[in-house]
């Protein structure tokens, strides 16, 4: 998918998910090693090369110890 076809809300998605990894003290591959990916598969995600789903957003949240519904509301108040 091309990145300029993707719903401008999406760079929220990828902002928060960029700064939830560090914030939670997890590396990249650490968190690879959580959700069973490799760690240019988290890189990908991070820079948007990668999409995600909601089922994938769940999953990193829950690794970084993240309220799922608290998560969701800050995108929505941010205009996600």
């Amino acid at each position: 998918m091309r990145r300029s076809s993707i719903d401008p809300s999406y760079a929220l998605i990828r902002s928060q998910l960029r700064r939830m990894r560090p914030r939670a003290g997890l590396t990249q591959v650490e968190l690879s090693l959580v959700l069973g990916f490799s760690h240019s598969e988290i890189s990908k995600i991070e820079t948007g090369e990668r999409y995600v789903d909601m089922p994938l957003y769940f999953r990193w949240c829950r690794a970084c110890e993240v309220d799922i519904m608290a998560s969701v509301q800050r995108l929505l108040d941010d205009g996600a």
